[in-house]
């Protein structure tokens, strides 16, 4: 907890008034402070520790993994979480913008590109006519995904 408000709170909720003190350890202390810490959290599990603390004045969230995030219903009920369909990959879930409007219309958000997908009218839009796309080709410069509907198709 980085305000002291907070800090002496989860000491006092955990019965261990001693660690308000060292909530900013010196170097020194910082390890065994830690230590200390971590062999209390280890007590108990995630879900024992969000129940206990549920009703102190403290900020206390789990540590999701990206999979428990995605998941969580706020999450999708907010529209976070969005399913496109990839040429190459499949189904892919991607993470939309958690800013929202009342002004703001339906979210579209298109598969990730494929590696080139869009050379050839990036290439086009500065300038580049068909031949000098394939002579860039040719050299390795750029190259575009073949075998893919609508994608990497030949100037």
């Amino acid at each position: 907890a980085f305000e002291a408000v907070w800090w002496g709170d989860f000491c006092e909720a955990i019965g261990r008034e001693d660690l308000i003190a060292v909530q900013f350890p010196e170097e020194g202390q910082r390890g065994s402070v830690i230590a200390e810490l971590q062999r209390i959290f280890a007590e108990r599990t995630q879900e024992e520790w969000v129940d206990f603390l549920a009703d102190k004045n403290l900020c206390c969230e789990p540590v999701n993994t990206l999979q428990e995030a995605l998941s969580r219903p706020v999450v999708r009920a907010r529209g976070m979480v969005w399913d496109v369909d990839h040429p190459a990959a499949g189904i892919l879930h991607q993470i939309g913008s958690p800013l929202r409007s009342s002004a703001q219309s339906s979210e579209q958000i298109d598969p990730p590109p494929l590696l080139g997908q869009h050379t050839v009218e990036i290439l086009h839009s500065l300038g580049y006519d068909d031949e000098a796309i394939r002579q860039l080709r040719a050299k390795r410069v750029v190259s575009t995904p073949q075998g893919v509907s609508g994608v990497g198709k030949e100037p």
